[in-house]
């Protein structure tokens, strides 16, 4: 993969991966995925909210149980 223009640190770089396919008839959006830089902080605010959730499953009873 070789940029066609001139990139900077944090900028997005894509690739077309469905060449040829239209949105019009193939719904080109839903099969794609886009690269976002998401900061650390997200991700580390997120475990801490899910860290401090008190569990309702009891995860040993369930897998005993299947």
């Amino acid at each position: 993969m070789w940029p066609t223009k001139d990139i900077r640190q944090e900028d997005g770089i894509y690739r077309d991966f469905l060449k040829g396919m239209s949105e019009e008839n193939m719904y080109r959006s839903a099969r794609l995925h886009t690269w976002f830089y998401t900061p650390n902080d997200y991700y580390k605010a997120g475990l801490k909210a899910l860290r401090m959730k008190e569990a309702n499953v009891n995860v040993e009873a369930e897998h005993d149980r299947i």
